[in-house]
């Protein structure tokens, strides 16, 4: 994508090249950081995060399957692009820039990865010794405050190619796409930051073909030799580190590489998404990046918009065209993601010339930052329509939840076409997208996520519910992220054509999704209890090795009555008092905690990075139950 660059004059660059200032810095090259292991994510009560300890190290990163790894468990890089230490960071030009500013990041914004760019301009004519030494300053002021780091060549255009113009007044080679002088670039990179694994380089920021490559034109076949090279440059001079690769169309179009990735095993493919009016929808995402996603990793590295602030925008959007269903787009996919960028004159600018956010700014870091905290409402059995779904409602909407998950059995008595607006959508209409029902406007995005019970399967196939909901995957059951929370919303229905077995295809679904997530808290939904001292009991079918998959609890209705169930120390809850009726307990199951059948009520759960807090409250706001699992981990600011 091309940003309005707001450069200097060629002047103060070549004074800046030649600058005294700019003493050599030591350049670390080796690093106590361990190397990654690819393995499975095998969790325990410490996958959490935790302040880090004075004497923490971060750790290196590399790939394994379609994930970036820390020490073998997933880590999701999200962050914002710094410019880079000659033109962005000149202290001559904007004093109000420093390497305070990476403390800032890591402590106030929870980024955990900064994205820092070298013009090919600056390879070509600074002092390479002076160019290090800033290089340096940079990179060692975001290793210190725990941030990983992107090294971006930033050039845009074709290997040996057209490039892009100079904004006016700046050196002409600019962008120069020498495909000599970017091997002669990453072979000092591999040499200085080789064996610094925490470091990424970023190896071709935009390839373009030419200045019209906005037709989705797929140039990969032609494009990968250049990037085999620049790889052997890397490999070939010690570099260990992940490389970044893009398509065409400054990296906008991925198209092709799927089908013909790199051989290299520590790529990771990047993707920049700006602004589009007309074109911000999930469907053009996963069109350009050409089913990657799932396949391949994928990083954004780049992603913005310019809000109402801003005069005379080049990539107008707003938090509620482009912000947030973009951001609801990464965490659905789980993908790594860096902002442009933590500047005034560079667009699209997080921040003002006063130091204050813009309007972008200020959702990027309410972002960041919230990576953490969600509050949502856990509903089960509730679909009855009548005065005690209405209380729980009433109920569950004066928390303020950021969503609403079920547990199934949202439409009594048989699931039928002619009752489920009624027995949904006349109570929880405001948090469902697309609604279509005779209730309300519906919401604007999607807050309302459900799983399928057994009444819900008894009109044929459970179409009403399929055409009543939109949602994820097969949408019988599928998977999406909210902050730190991983949810796995399963159907547990005998006539679910992937089986409920714990060899199904559905369960091996679930194995896999698990063993690969890189949230904090991993939550399992499923409608049949696999342990219950309610009337319907405990079913064995379900009882599915969760917690050796990597689940942190385990939520469940079907019995109307509400219990906390510890086995082996995962919690199990039912959940099933949302509005249909009460039912008795029998004789308490091993593990059982805490038991509650005499009103309805809903439940209230609160996650951040490093708590989950679990707590059931009655319809008229008594708390019958609250449990929270708190944990350390070793890595911090990374996972969310």
């Amino acid at each position: 994508m091309k940003k309005q660059w707001l450069y200097k004059t060629l002047f103060v660059f070549l004074l800046v090249a030649l600058t005294p200032t700019l003493t050599r810095q030591a350049l670390a090259t080796a690093f106590a950081s361990p190397g990654l292991s690819i393995q499975g994510k095998a969790l325990t009560p410490e996958r959490a995060i935790a302040s880090r300890p004075a004497e923490f190290t971060l750790p290196g990163l590399s790939v394994s399957g379609i994930n970036i790894v820390a020490n073998g468990q997933p880590v999701r890089l999200h962050g914002v692009s710094m410019g880079d230490p000659f033109w962005a960071r000149n202290p001559a030009w904007y004093p109000q820039y420093s390497t305070a500013d990476y403390a800032d990041l890591a402590q106030n914004w929870g980024a955990n990865v900064v994205r820092i760019s070298i013009f090919p301009t600056q390879w070509k004519h600074t002092d390479h010794a002076a160019l290090l030494a800033g290089l340096a300053q940079e990179v060692d002021a975001a290793l210190n405050n725990g941030l990983y780091v992107i090294i971006s060549y930033h050039v845009i255009g074709w290997p040996d190619g057209w490039y892009q113009a100079a904004y006016p007044g700046n050196p002409a080679d600019t962008y120069d796409s020498s495909l000599s002088v970017a091997t002669s670039f990453w072979t000092q990179m591999a040499q200085t930051y080789g064996a610094d694994t925490r470091i990424i380089f970023d190896l071709w920021n935009e390839p373009a073909h030419d200045a019209g490559d906005w037709n989705d034109i797929t140039y990969w076949a032609i494009l990968k030799p250049s990037y085999e090279s620049l790889i052997q440059a890397v490999r070939g001079n010690g570099g260990q580190n992940i490389v970044l690769a893009t398509g065409s169309g400054w990296a906008s179009w991925l198209d092709g590489i799927k089908d013909n990735p790199l051989a290299d095993s520590n790529v990771v493919y990047a993707y920049h998404k700006y602004s589009v009016e007309g074109a911000n929808t999930p469907a053009e995402w996963n069109r350009d990046t050409g089913g990657l996603i799932g396949v391949k990793p994928v990083i954004v590295s780049e992603w913005g918009y310019e809000d109402a602030d801003v005069t005379n925008p080049t990539w107008p959007g707003s938090q509620a065209t482009y912000g947030e269903p973009f951001m609801q787009w990464l965490d659905a996919n789980q993908l790594s993601n860096l902002a442009w960028m933590y500047h005034h004159d560079w667009t699209p600018a997080l921040l003002k010339a006063d130091g204050g956010l813009t309007l972008y700014g200020t959702f990027v870091k309410g972002y960041l930052s919230s990576s953490s905290p969600v509050h949502f409402a856990v509903i089960g059995d509730y679909g009855s329509a009548g005065q005690a779904e209405l209380d729980v409602a009433n109920q569950v909407k004066s928390w303020n939840p950021n969503f609403i998950v079920t547990v199934g059995d949202n439409n009594y008595p048989l699931g039928a076409a002619g009752t489920i607006d009624a027995n949904i959508g006349q109570y929880y209409h405001d948090f469902i997208y697309p609604y279509s029902g005779a209730y309300g406007a519906g919401a604007t995005h999607n807050r309302f996520f459900p799983i399928l019970g057994n009444h819900d399967w008894y009109t044929t196939n459970a179409q009403p519910y399929l055409d009543y909901f939109s949602l994820p995957n097969n949408e019988r059951y599928y998977d999406f992220v909210q902050g730190p929370a991983h949810f796995f919303m399963l159907d547990c229905y005998e006539n679910e054509a992937d089986g409920n077995t714990e060899t199904s295809v559905q369960a091996m679904w679930l194995k896999n999704a698990l063993l690969t997530s890189a949230s904090p808290w991993n939550l399992v939904l499923v409608h049949y209890a696999p342990f219950s001292s309610g009337t319907h009991g405990s079913n064995t079918t379900l009882q599915w090795p969760y917690q050796a998959w990597g689940a942190d609890a385990v939520l469940s209705g079907h019995d109307h009555t509400y219990e906390r169930i510890l086995q082996n120390g995962l919690p199990y809850f039912v959940n099933g008092l949302g509005g249909s009726s009460l039912y008795s307990f029998g004789t308490p199951v091993a593990g059982s905690q805490l038991r509650y059948n005499a009103d309805y009520g809903a439940m209230l759960v609160d996650a951040t990075d490093t708590t989950i807090n679990f707590q059931f409250i009655t319809r008229n706001g008594t708390v019958i139950d609250s449990f929270t699992i708190t944990r350390n981990l070793f890595l911090p600011l990374i996972l969310r």
